[in-house]
């Protein structure tokens, strides 16, 4: 239960961020969301009750994942695996340049699936950006051990994860 100073402060800001026309999302540090203005709602075709709890990944299928990354990356060539195991296999007959690495796989761990691609000489040099909704410190401190060339959380900013290839791109040998 939140104390007097909390509910009002929380409705101050509840009733700022639903008179805003721009999409406002919360999240909590898992990256489920925890409230959303109309605008968001009616952007998503959601009712906020229906957004409560979920998870853009949730929402949105994966080819819209892929076509939102398209717009925005222009001149990469995406491919996207459904799972570890599957990612796997596309690094090491595609050999990427880079690979996004989701730490929430539905058959592994992003960590396991990472350990596994360093531990094969086709993969063990290609860079790999984690993202993630898990934001703990523990999670940090798993990541930087993990040797990941970047970590980040989600929602992920396109600018930020642009950032994050191009320099990634630019630091990594040319083969």
């Amino acid at each position: 239960m939140l104390d007097d100073d909390h509910e009002v402060s929380a409705r101050v800001l509840r009733s700022l961020f639903e008179h805003v026309d721009e999409a406002v999302f919360i999240a909590d540090e898992h990256g489920r969301y925890t409230d959303a203005n109309q605008a968001a709602c009616r952007m998503l075709g959601y009712t906020v009750p229906e957004l409560l709890g979920k998870t853009v990944e949730d929402l949105l299928p994966p080819s819209e994942h892929t076509r939102l990354l398209d717009v925005k990356l222009d001149g990469l060539e995406l491919t996207i695996a459904a799972s570890g195991r599957e990612g796997i296999e596309r690094a090491i007959a595609e050999r990427p340049s880079l690979i996004l690495m989701d730490l929430n796989l539905p058959d592994m761990t992003g960590f396991d699936a990472t350990d596994i691609l360093r531990t094969l000489p086709v993969t063990c040099a290609v860079p790999i950006i984690a993202i993630t909704a898990a934001a703990t410190k523990a999670d940090h401190a798993r990541a930087s051990t993990a040797g990941f060339a970047h970590y980040l959380t989600k929602p992920v900013r396109i600018s930020e994860l642009e950032r994050a290839i191009t320099s990634t791109l630019e630091a990594a040998p040319r083969s």
